[in-house]
């Protein structure tokens, strides 16, 4: 399988047009964009202290500083449980809305970047979800997966197209630490005549299935929001795959200066390579992935475990990692009984 070759295709785009960077900072809905790229370098260089300094003060200390109070797991769930819902009005809106002096209007295009070429595009009629999702599906039906699971699904707007796009997927769960963006998913779902087999409420840094679970593990722009957690979240997705695992988050290492900005800004992680280092994978192929957002470009790595075998999904209890057993609308472990919350197995306060 050529991923490059798949990831620089266009045809699954619709039209799409070279623009220059001048052309992106006269867009009036590219507010933040002109925003980020007015960054100075002494702001730049604070920033990047700022990090330093804390990274190296967490090796010393057991309660982690984050680079931003807004990237604490707490925080995180607190912002995703009041904005639920609102990831499908854009799956439906088909992008984000650009934000103008005179206030708020849909736009039907994205800006998008490509590294390997170095060159601004914009794709009208499309979705920024749309190159993630030709990959992931192209790559399951391509290796014949049959189990996957989403980390960071959310309300379940990108896995939906995944389901539809691929033709090998017959066990699918979604794993998400709002509860609430779950149910909204789930409802999304039904809507769609669709379904997942599992709906798990939980901190992926503790993801609550056993070694080997599924074919393929895969996160799309979740890592992003709890910096601190990246590594352990990796690593978790390399324990419960049983062949492969697909991470797109936002790049520092391949993109422009103006998504480096926004990390930085954001406190988002910076992902280098020592962060996919496991002995028990290695990694097949990791680049910029093109044509995602130019303020957030995105990058993709996808790494192979070294002992491969087929997924056999089984929950464990994410703190004493006994097996969890499903009972209608209930899960035991350990002889407990603990109710499924409208079809959602909510570990999340744990």
């Amino acid at each position: 399988m050529n991923i490059k070759q798949i990831l620089l295709d266009t045809e699954f785009l619709n039209e799409i047009n070279e623009v220059s960077f001048n052309d992106v900072l006269k867009d009036p809905l590219n507010g933040e964009i002109r925003y980020l790229n007015k960054f100075s370098f002494y702001r730049i260089f604070k920033l990047t202290i700022k990090r330093l300094l804390i990274n190296f003060l967490n090796l010393f200390i057991k309660k982690k500083i984050v680079y931003d109070a807004e990237r604490s797991i707490e925080n995180v769930k607190k912002k995703y449980e009041k904005i639920a819902g609102s990831y499908i009005d854009l799956f439906y809106d088909h992008e984000v809305k650009g934000t103008t002096k005179g206030g708020t209007q849909k736009r039907e295009y994205f800006t998008a970047f490509n590294h390997h070429e170095n060159k601004i595009y914009l794709i009208k009629g499309g979705r920024s979800i749309d190159p993630p999702i030709n990959i992931v599906s192209k790559f399951c039906n391509h290796h014949n997966l049959k189990s996957l699971i989403e980390i960071g699904a959310g309300e379940l707007t990108t896995l939906f197209p995944i389901i539809k796009k691929s033709n090998s997927l017959n066990f699918i769960s979604a794993l998400d630490l709002s509860p609430n963006r779950l149910k909204h998913g789930k409802a999304f779902l039904e809507e769609k005549n669709t379904h997942v087999s599992h709906l798990i409420a939980c901190d992926a840094s503790n993801i609550p299935y056993e070694d080997n679970s599924f074919d393929v593990s895969y996160t799309q722009f979740c890592i992003e929001q709890v910096p601190l957690l990246a590594k352990k979240i990796i690593d978790e997705m390399i324990r419960i795959s049983s062949k492969y695992i697909i991470i797109i988050e936002p790049s520092y290492e391949f993109s422009n200066k103006i998504t480096r900005n926004r990390i930085l800004h954001k406190g988002f992680p910076i992902l280098r390579k020592s962060h996919f280092k496991n002995s028990k994978a290695k990694i097949i192929y990791r680049d910029g992935l093109p044509f995602t957002r130019y303020e957030l470009y995105g990058e993709i790595t996808i790494l192979e475990k070294i002992d491969k075998r087929d997924g056999n999904p089984v929950i464990r209890h994410p703190i004493n990692h006994k097996r969890v057993e499903l009972d209608n609308d209930h899960f035991v472990c350990d002889g407990n009984k603990i109710k499924i919350d409208d079809g959602i197995i909510d570990f999340s306060n744990i």
